[in-house]
């Protein structure tokens, strides 16, 4: 059964006249909830939290009003999919997701955390569009998939993340303990994480901005990673350079420590 927010009566997402149906998404089982051709914002009624799980929640690029009113107080409700592609400015969401499915336009920024309880996740999310996505700190992220339209992604401090593929767009991260994998014109940022293996492939960027301890990065050919705008001294404890891979690591030694730094595919040096 799917629900379709009108916002007939108002802003309250739990007002049974604010649905086509005259249903409230939740009450039942399997339901999708759709949010479309509206400019109503969703600003009331938001925690869910008692309420069944959705099979999906569907914002379509019709919808033209804004939902939740801050990261403090955003809409709470689980569902197995989130499917966003609003048209108004502000989005904050928070559940129990399998996966999430971000478009959008960089006119619009979505808001994701996790349900808080044991074993909630945001799942897997799937960025598609320019929307700037927070994940906000504290959440659990099963993985991060950024194709080439993606636009600002930036990942709080705390956030339990595994998996980052970075294909297109630009990742602010701060989660600790990551694998990541950038290439294809993203870029990923580290700001205040480390640990973790990263690997950049060909047309991929990475930046350092911490102080924290990388296990491994791998720069392969056409990756290109820069140090020189960091105030503080990152370690990388293994450094694996591929020939044909850019850097800034010889003319501006003193921004990080080396551990062990392999060389791969350079032309032996003349004799």
């Amino acid at each position: 059964m799917a629900d379709t927010f009108n916002g007939t009566t108002s802003g309250n997402f739990g007002t049974v006249g604010n649905w086509d149906t005259g249903n409230v998404p939740g009450t039942g089982a399997s339901e999708t909830s759709n949010m479309a051709g509206t400019s109503t914002s969703v600003t009331s009624g938001l925690d869910r939290s008692a309420s069944n799980a959705l099979a999906e929640m569907i914002i379509h690029n019709t919808m033209l009003g804004d939902i939740g009113n801050s990261s403090a107080d955003p809409l709470i409700i689980d569902a197995a999919r989130l499917t966003f592609d609003g048209r108004g400015s502000s989005y904050y969401f928070k559940g129990d997701y399998t996966d999430c499915i971000i478009q959008g336009t960089s006119s619009q920024s979505v808001s994701l955390n996790d349900g808080g309880g044991v074993g909630e996740t945001i799942g897997d999310v799937w960025i598609h569009g320019a929307a700037a996505t927070t994940i906000e700190a504290s959440a659990e992220l099963d993985q991060l998939f950024m194709g080439l339209l993606a636009g600002a992604v930036t990942i709080g401090a705390g956030v339990t993340a595994t998996d980052l593929n970075v294909g297109g767009g630009f990742l602010d991260s701060s989660a600790a303990g990551l694998t990541a994998y950038v290439q294809g014109g993203g870029k990923l940022t580290l700001s205040n994480s480390g640990s973790g293996t990263i690997t950049v492939r060909s047309g991929g960027t990475l930046e350092l901005l911490t102080d924290a301890t990388v296990s491994a990065i791998t720069l392969e050919p056409g990756a290109r990673l820069i140090t020189k705008n960091n105030a503080n001294i990152p370690t990388i404890t293994t450094l694996n350079e591929y020939f044909g891979s850019t850097h800034d690591l010889d003319s501006e030694p003193q921004r990080v420590a080396i551990g062990t730094r392999n060389r791969f595919g350079f032309p032996a040096p003349l004799t």
